[in-house]
């Protein structure tokens, strides 16, 4: 799971922080077999006890692959169910509410 974070005290949008080098983070979550229920979304409630984590320079997953973000994985993995992998893994692009960055 990818969690993108802009900076925003540095950048006024998405876009222009998407082309600094210290214009993004992406906080990367492992995720693992086991079912936990989100009623409320909450980014906190998708973190595990441990917060120990893994940083390094790197880029976005998708193109442009602007090498702008700062990634930080967290060592201890989550739980999830495989119907939530499938549901995620064949979501609707259409309905997302994210907007093409056309960048």
């Amino acid at each position: 799971l990818h969690v993108v974070h802009w900076n925003s005290d540095k950048y006024p949008s998405f876009v222009e922080a998407a082309h600094e080098p210290d214009g993004l983070a992406v906080l990367g979550i492992f995720l693992q077999g086991k079912q936990t229920r989100f009623t409320n979304f909450d980014p906190l409630c998708l973190l595990p006890p441990c917060r120990d984590y893994w940083t390094y320079p790197g880029s976005l997953t998708v193109p442009p692959l602007l090498e702008s973000v700062t990634w930080i994985i967290l060592k201890q993995p989550i739980n999830i169910s495989s119907q939530q992998v499938h549901r995620s893994l064949h979501a609707d692009p259409d309905s997302l509410e994210e907007t093409d960055l056309n960048l």
